[in-house]
């Protein structure tokens, strides 16, 4: 298996691949697919200076996908390394491609903008529990929850 950055020439591809990760999520599969907006910040992640698109190859099969970007807190200029996603086929799981995209992602990150602060979330609802233990072992801490609240449940709020 062989790493690196996405190519524009490989755009589409991630964008099968991308719609198939999504699908599988119960949290985000209930949204409508836009193909035009999955590509848009496909090619924004691979033209970007602040952003990437790496992959993971199979014999020139695209088997692994993490989209990353510099971010910064609300509150401080301090760089940190963000994700928009990691999705590993289901087949590969298990077998070192998310971890190694995890490195080359680090290293991008340090190299380029010598970050030290890196950032995951885990919120696709795809192997939730194992993904959480995985990342624990690499040396990430959980630090919070993300909440999802649908509005189209929302009744009101009543006084008292």
């Amino acid at each position: 298996m062989e790493f690196g950055e996405l190519k524009v020439s490989e755009a589409k591809q991630a964008l099968v691949l991308l719609k198939k990760f999504i699908k599988q999520s119960p949290v985000f599969g209930v949204y409508e697919l836009d193909d035009k907006k999955i590509l848009d910040t496909v090619y924004h992640n691979i033209l970007s200076d602040t952003s990437c698109m790496l992959v993971a190859r199979d014999k020139n099969k695209i088997v692994g996908i993490l989209g990353g970007y510099i971010g910064h807190s609300w509150f401080s200029k301090q760089p940190q390394l963000r994700e928009y996603g990691l999705f590993v086929e289901k087949e590969y799981r298990g077998k070192g491609a998310g971890f190694r995209l995890l490195l080359e992602w680090f290293k991008w990150g340090k190299t380029n903008f010598n970050i030290e602060d890196c950032w995951m979330c885990l919120n696709t609802g795809i192997d939730a529990e194992r993904a959480l233990k995985r990342f624990e072992k690499i040396g990430f801490k959980s630090v919070g929850v993300n909440l999802r609240f649908n509005l189209k449940d929302y009744k009101g709020v009543k006084n008292g």
